[in-house]
């Protein structure tokens, strides 16, 4: 088994909650995710905001899994401008996959706001974190784009969705 270290960052609630949701207390990242969460490691390039430890971006922090490979490569230090820029990576995840569960939902013939009911009930987000009329007005503004990526978080989504049994979501 491989050895890992952890990395505390600071992010917005609702990016907190999802990503313990998805991925457990001390979250193991993969995907588009875990290279955006690289990336910012990488960037030391600021590193005179860290300086400044005491004042943090946001309120609520998570505990990132990261290989020792990674730790003394890449650090451990986040910067306050790379906290800001990886929960903006987080929220838009976020709000394609809200997206997507809409859509799903509106070609089961229901409506958008059962699809966005459903994915805040699946990642634990309350109507004050993330909030059903704005994410409405997301899908109106945005629509849905159905590229490559999208479609292997349609296959995610819909094995999630069956394994919680659909019908307590159709009610």
């Amino acid at each position: 088994m491989e050895h890992f270290n952890t990395v505390q960052i600071y992010v917005k609630k609702y990016v907190k909650t999802y990503l313990e949701a998805k991925h457990g207390k001390i979250i193991f990242l993969d995907g588009n995710i875990k290279d955006k969460f690289i990336e910012c490691l990488k960037n030391n390039s600021t590193l005179r905001e860290s300086s400044y430890e005491n004042k943090f971006p946001y309120e609520y922090y998570i505990t990132v899994a990261v290989s020792e490979f990674e730790f003394y490569h890449y650090g451990y230090l986040f910067t306050k401008t790379d906290m800001v820029k990886f929960s903006k990576f987080v929220e838009y995840e976020i709000k394609q996959i809200s997206r997507i569960y809409g859509a799903l939902f509106k070609s089961f013939g229901m409506t958008y706001a059962k699809g966005i009911k459903v994915f805040q009930k699946t990642y634990h987000l309350s109507d004050e974190d993330f909030n059903l009329e704005n994410a409405y007005k997301d899908i109106q503004r945005n629509g849905i784009e159905i590229n490559e990526v999208m479609e292997n978080k349609i296959v995610e989504i819909l094995a999630t969705i069956g394994k919680k049994n659909i019908v307590q979501f159709v009610r």
